[in-house]
């Protein structure tokens, strides 16, 4: 008995998918559009390190996890509004985005400083100790541009002792962890949210007009 199938799916079906596939197109341009209209955070400010201790807090939890879990939780927290309109994480989308292209500058800055300090490792291996190293702090940071650093593993394991959590050192030191490439995704993955809370706030905002309108027509 011949059991062999040529179902086709419907034309509707068909045209919704290439619809979709041109939405999400667009959703990606414009989301890259978005992206570049925002500067970074400079890590001499206190708000860059304030939001890098909120971001390495969820990445401690998520040790052993998927390296897109910490990234998509720290940007899921800027979406999820209370009901006075602040976010879960106290920072918005927006400055979350400006967080990122910061994190990106201060992890490339450190190539140079380390180059002549890390000797150990192969080109992959030190460029994933560089994606990781801002999440040391802004100590460690700021010691490793004036390159006060001789021994990498060797200060941060120190300070894991009484300053760092010990799993975070161990992470940065030997994790391929994708921090970089995460926040990326995550902040794409998240940009649609940010649009719709954005037209729900202002939906939001007309009713409350429409609203005070009303009520003023009865005095």
């Amino acid at each position: 008995m011949n059991t062999k199938t040529n179902i086709q799916p419907p034309e509707s079906l068909v045209k919704m998918s290439k619809q979709l596939e041109t939405l999400k197109q667009n959703i990606d341009e414009g989301f890259r559009a978005f992206h570049t209209m925002f500067p970074a955070l400079s890590d001499a400010e206190d708000r860059f390190w304030d939001i890098l201790k909120f971001y390495r807090k969820i990445v401690i939890e998520n040790i052993g996890k998927s390296y897109k879990n910490a990234p998509e939780e720290f940007f899921r927290q800027t979406i999820c509004e209370r009901a006075d309109g602040s976010t879960e994480s106290g920072y918005s989308y927006t400055e979350a985005l400006a967080f990122v292209n910061a994190y990106h500058v201060c992890k490339d800055r450190l190539y140079k400083p380390l180059f002549g300090v890390v000797t150990d490792r192969g080109d992959d291996s030190y460029g994933d100790l560089i994606d990781s190293f801002p999440l040391l702090g802004r100590k460690l940071y700021e010691q490793a541009m004036k390159k006060q650093i001789s021994n990498v593993d060797d200060i941060v394991l120190e300070t894991a002792k009484t300053a760092l959590d010990k799993k975070l050192a161990l992470y940065v030191l030997h994790g391929e962890n994708y921090n970089g490439m995460g926040l990326n995704d995550a902040a794409q993955k998240y940009f649609p949210s940010y649009v719709r809370n954005l037209e729900d706030a202002e939906e939001r905002a007309e009713k409350r007009v429409e609203k005070q309108e009303s009520s003023l027509s009865f005095v």
